[in-house]
């Protein structure tokens, strides 16, 4: 059977376990090492210098227990508090150590991937990352989630990818020249939007800002700096409610619907007027509405010269022309040769009764026949008999239906 002897130490015995060797150095127990059996069977194996076939001889070991000449010191024990910093590829590393230098300025770098199996807690008042974390230039960084998936990437360019939802307590600043936003729904809870907010706004910065709706054409609200007006270049309907009626196709930029009794109001202060104009490229104040409070007058008329105002009733047929000689004419436009300031009444039906309160006059052809036109009267007073009179001239006129002759005296 073959033995193998340890000089020099004369004392062996196990500790922990089978797994280790506990050796006393001398008689005296000045020091004492741990180290693993079959590590310490091989250190002696390495010793061996001769021997027969029935013993190995092992040199005696005077100095500390060596590896390759290497001291004792150079190894590592679990209650190791000295200071120890590797400098080759296979020296071990202390807790420390590690810590000391994922905690420092720099990069940590992998090859493959990093897993954490628990939360990465660096402690308050430390940022978990502050440009440590880089990509190799031909590849991307990826951080997955639980179940293996990309949450967020950040691509060779620097464009970032985020899976998921994000949710930013603090606020959000963005620097660049175009802000996209592909999402169904836009909520925001602030219920005031500044849009056009440069460091030093004025309306020159303001001109031509606004909203635009992509469609088969661009439906767009801008401002526009020369007129200080906004502009829309779509219709507006304003809805109370659905009021089940269709808007005629040439007046319907400007809608205003209910399903009650619906205006629009034009306010102004005590002593000024309010207007609604009509106009063209030519002549931008064509005709006017106005209703002016410094004189209790509401006017409605044309501004340009020549032009007359026509009231319009049942039919969309005309009822009454002034024309701008200030002629008046009911049911005509025609008013003589150099007419100004006249009342013109074309033939109409003569009424059967007599409304209280009232007189009635209208036109109607004489009994001698058409184109004779001539004034009729319908009164409450009946008319009455007259003695003897003479007269030098007679107009036949119609008084309640019946036609009579109106004697003259020439002045």
């Amino acid at each position: 059977m073959s033995t193998i002897t340890v000089l020099d130490f004369p004392t062996v015995s196990t500790y922990e376990g089978t797994d280790y060797i506990y050796a006393i150095r001398g008689t005296g127990v000045d020091r004492d090492k741990k180290i693993l059996a079959s590590n310490l069977l091989q250190n002696l194996a390495n010793k061996v210098v001769g021997g027969t076939t029935d013993n190995i001889l092992i040199q005696t070991v005077t100095g500390d227990l060596a590896d390759g000449g290497k001291a004792l010191s150079d190894y590592l024990a679990k209650d190791n508090t000295t200071t120890y910093n590797p400098t080759l590829d296979y020296h071990p590393a202390t807790k420390k150590y590690t810590d000391d230098a994922i905690a420092a300025p720099g990069f940590l770098k992998a090859d493959g991937s990093i897993a954490l199996t628990a939360d990465w807690d660096v402690g308050a008042g430390n940022d978990i990352i502050t440009d440590v974390i880089q990509a190799r230039p031909s590849g991307s960084l990826v951080l997955n989630d639980e179940g293996g998936s990309a949450a967020i990437s950040v691509d060779v360019s620097g464009d970032v990818l985020i899976a998921n939802n994000v949710v930013i307590t603090g606020d959000a600043t963005i620097n660049g020249t175009t802000t996209t936003i592909n999402t169904q729904n836009l909520d925001v809870e602030d219920k005031n939007i500044v849009i056009g907010n440069v460091t030093t706004p004025t309306d020159v910065t303001a001109d031509g800002g606004g909203i635009t709706l992509k469609g088969a054409t661009d439906k767009t609200i801008t401002w526009t700096n020369s007129n200080d007006r906004w502009r829309f270049n779509q219709g507006i309907q304003i809805t109370q409610a659905a009021s089940g009626a269709t808007p005629n196709i040439v007046a319907d930029n400007f809608i205003i619907e209910g399903n009650t009794s619906t205006g629009l109001s034009i306010l102004t202060t005590d002593g000024n007027s309010g207007f609604i104009m009509f106009g063209t490229a030519s002549d931008p104040t064509s005709a006017i509405i106005q209703y002016d409070d410094n004189n209790n007058v509401m006017e409605i008329g044309t501004a340009a010269a020549g032009d007359d105002l026509s009231l319009r009733s049942g039919n969309d047929v005309e009822s009454v022309r002034i024309d701008s000689k200030g002629n008046i004419g009911i049911s005509t436009s025609i008013f003589g040769t150099n007419a100004e300031k006249v009342l013109s009444i074309s033939n109409g039906v003569e009424p059967t009764t007599s409304p209280a309160n009232q007189i009635t006059v209208y036109s109607k052809d004489s009994s001698v026949g058409a184109a004779n036109a001539t004034v009729g009267l319908r009164t409450e007073q009946a008319v009455e008999a007259i003695g003897t009179f003479t007269a030098s001239h007679k107009l036949r006129i119609w008084i309640n239906g019946t036609e009579y002759w109106m004697q003259l005296d020439a002045v």
